[in-house]
């Protein structure tokens, strides 16, 4: 005769005990989930922020030779310091580091576009050129052609600021207001203008135009479409990259996570290199004077 097996089974749960037990569950999980969101809280708020890292560039004609080759030291000492770089900013000779740098160019074949073609764009001028201009007050020493060239033969004839690898700034004076090639509209005359490829700027601009503009230094060289040299309003330009970086139209960064390296190549010794020192910047340089 077969037995029959009792088959035990819990009763189930009333609906006030299912009620307690389905809050319980969901007071563990919404106490689980605030755990999670206060622990990503924490990572996130303690991870640094990521620097914006701006590199300037002075002016000062053939000693744009220094630059290349301090820069050449820094990187050698840094590795990766340029390729670092976010923004890079220059005034005359340092407009066309900028315009190298930015490109991708190292600073030895910087060093050799000065020393290939620095001779004819800074040829000294005869006695009879001298006179002629009275030291440069009558009419520039010097042709922009040379400097024209080796931007050229550089292949910076066509190029655009739009196609550089990196953000630039390269500063230059206005004169005559009139429209330049990749500009639209008239301009204001006696200004400041910075060339920039940041979204909105001048990013059709050929980087050759916005370098001879920067370069025009008055009595040495001639205006270029209307533009002389940046040293007018900032030669050494630290001020326009900071406003450029922190501009909410252009650049979007916070003071506090600047970093901005200072490269100066100075022609005396009386220099107030202090004036230019910033909160997380670094500034070298050089004195070319005696």
């Amino acid at each position: 005769m077969a037995s029959k097996v009792a088959l035990s089974r819990a009763a189930p749960p009333s609906p006030p005990q299912q009620a307690a037990a389905d809050s319980a569950r969901m007071r563990r999980e919404v106490r689980d989930l605030r755990a999670e969101l206060s622990n990503r809280d924490r990572m996130l708020t303690s991870a640094p922020t990521r620097k914006f890292r701006i590199l300037v560039l002075d002016g000062g004609g053939m000693r744009g030779v220094i630059t290349a080759r301090l820069l050449a030291r820094l990187e050698r000492k840094c590795p990766g310091f340029l390729a670092q770089a976010d923004m890079i900013v220059g005034t005359s000779t340092g407009a066309l580091c900028t315009a190298q740098l930015a490109r991708g160019d190292t600073p030895e074949d910087l060093e050799r576009v000065y020393r290939k073609h620095g001779p004819q764009i800074f040829a000294k001028p005869g006695l009879l050129a001298k006179l002629s201009t009275i030291g440069g007050l009558a009419a520039c020493q010097f042709s922009n052609k040379p400097l024209e060239q080796a931007m050229n033969d550089s292949g910076f004839s066509k190029m655009t600021l739009g196609e550089l690898k990196k953000k630039v700034l390269i500063t230059a004076f206005d004169v005559d207001g009139e429209p330049a090639k990749g500009m639209q509209g008239k301009r204001n005359s006696w200004s400041a203008k910075f060339f920039h490829n940041f979204f909105g700027g001048d990013g059709e601009v050929r980087v050759k135009d916005a370098v001879l503009a920067s370069t025009a230094a008055p009595t040495y060289f001639p205006l270029y479409n209307g533009f002389c040299d940046g040293g007018v309003v900032a030669n050494h330009p630290v001020m326009p990259a900071v406003a450029q970086a922190v501009h909410p139209a252009y650049g979007g960064q916070k003071l506090d996570d600047l970093v901005v390296c200072v490269i100066v190549v100075i022609a005396s010794r009386a220099w107030e290199h202090k004036r230019f020192r910033m909160p997380g910047s670094i500034l070298v340089y050089v004195s070319a004077g005696a």
